[in-house]
């Protein structure tokens, strides 16, 4: 099978590393895959598997004279298809910065379906119910090709032209079941059984036989915690310098690592040096993502931990590939009932603390530091819950039967 992925950045963005194990594991199953990201950056990121992705990517900016030049190509070619989705679009729209949004990814729309014409896929897949949709909706309607989409959190509360695409789609995928149903609430019932739930996975093969964390050579004496996650409000940061906060007083030795970088670095530096957690809690940067999964696989780390909220504003997480892959390893995680986390650690196969309380999330911290038969159980559950339902070999199997089905 021949399928174009349309992307937002993937593999020029460090957001959406969860994405390429997805890219992968289609190749490792027979496929053929090109990638097209909407807007890609200058650097493919740092790692061999972003490195491999890149290879059957094509580079094309937003926009500029080489794609004005494709997309004049493709109206000469195809008017009255080109006018058709325009008008699609112009008449779908709810509020003027979704549609200039829509209108400013047009040429690369019908750039990409120029490139689809050549390439000649059986179906197209994006990333995202925004504007990488977008795109891919135009390329589909352009070329009269099967196309499908996944949704993940806040492009879904953003409805861009999500009844449309939805209609024009083969099918929408949820990452989890309260994405399908803040979906079908927005398109209707006559459009609801489209909506479909397929978790992102994780490779959990190599997973299989992982030593036991506690018997690895070399580990560090003290206690580790790790959080790799992008610094925005909603994943919750600046509660777990506080946890960190409160579990030094208690005089227990430990680690806090914080992979990543973000708008709220500079920030939450201050918040670090201010109560005095230098030499604990720790910024290591951004790491490539294979690098990151090795210290999953190396033992050193003890413990993930995102304690993630619910912003003013609405947004929140899907389903965090983070705790799916740190739990592949057999490394136990602390996290918030927040969108869609309860759905993965629900029946103990994490720990869940309620949003924005340092001092339960310190407590479930040191308890996990302290009890080393709860520490195992909590892994052991999270490692057959991402077994049994987020193994990506699984999760790409059933998406491409979704895709092939007619």
């Amino acid at each position: 099978m021949k399928i174009v992925y349309i992307t937002a950045k993937t593999p020029w963005s460090p957001k959406e590393t969860f994405i390429l194990p997805e890219i992968q594991e289609i190749r490792r199953q027979g496929h053929q895959i090109t990638v097209i990201p909407l807007r890609p950056g200058k650097a493919v990121i740092a790692g061999q598997e972003a490195m491999r992705v890149a290879e059957i990517s094509i580079h094309l900016p937003l926009i500029g004279f080489k794609v004005l030049g494709m997309a004049l190509a493709v109206t000469i070619l195809h008017p009255l298809c080109v006018m058709i989705t325009l008008w699609h679009l112009l008449r779908t729209w709810r509020k003027p910065l979704k549609l200039l949004k829509n209108l400013a990814v047009f040429p690369k729309g019908l750039a990409v379906a120029r490139l689809v014409k050549k390439i000649k896929p059986d179906h197209i897949h994006a990333h995202w119910a925004s504007t990488p949709s977008t795109a891919a909706y135009i390329a589909a309607k352009v070329c009269n090709i099967p196309w499908s989409l996944t949704a993940h959190r806040w492009d879904i509360s953003e409805n861009n032209m999500l009844q449309e695409k939805v209609r024009s789609a083969k099918f929408v995928r949820a990452i989890n079941r309260q994405g399908r149903a803040e979906i079908q609430q927005a398109v209707g019932k006559s459009l609801a059984d489209k909506c479909e739930v397929i978790h992102m996975g994780v490779d959990v093969r190599q997973s299989l036989n992982a030593e036991n964390q506690a018997l690895i050579e070399g580990k560090l004496d003290k206690f580790v915690f790790s959080c790799p996650a992008y610094m925005v409000l909603k994943k919750g940061h600046s509660y777990l310098i506080e946890a960190c906060s409160l579990l030094k007083k208690r005089g227990k030795p430990f680690y806090c690592w914080l992979f990543g970088d973000g708008p709220l670095e500079g920030e939450l530096r201050k918040q670090v040096k201010s109560l005095g957690l230098e030499g604990v809690v720790e910024f290591k940067g951004r790491l490539p993502h294979d690098a990151l999964l090795g210290l999953y696989q190396n033992g050193a780390i003890d413990t993930v931990v995102l304690p993630s909220i619910e912003t003013e504003s609405g947004d929140k997480e899907g389903i965090p590939v983070s705790l799916i892959e740190a739990m592949a390893w057999g490394v136990p995680v602390i996290s918030t009932p927040t969108g869609g986390i309860s759905e993965l650690l629900r029946e103990e196969a994490g720990v869940l603390v309620p949003e924005r309380s340092a001092q339960v999330l310190m407590e479930s911290m040191e308890t996990l530091m302290r009890d080393a038969e709860y520490l195992q159980t909590i892994a052991e559950r999270g490692r057959r819950r991402v077994f049994e339902e987020y193994s990506i070999e699984t999760v790409v199997k059933d998406l491409l039967g979704l895709m092939k089905s007619k």
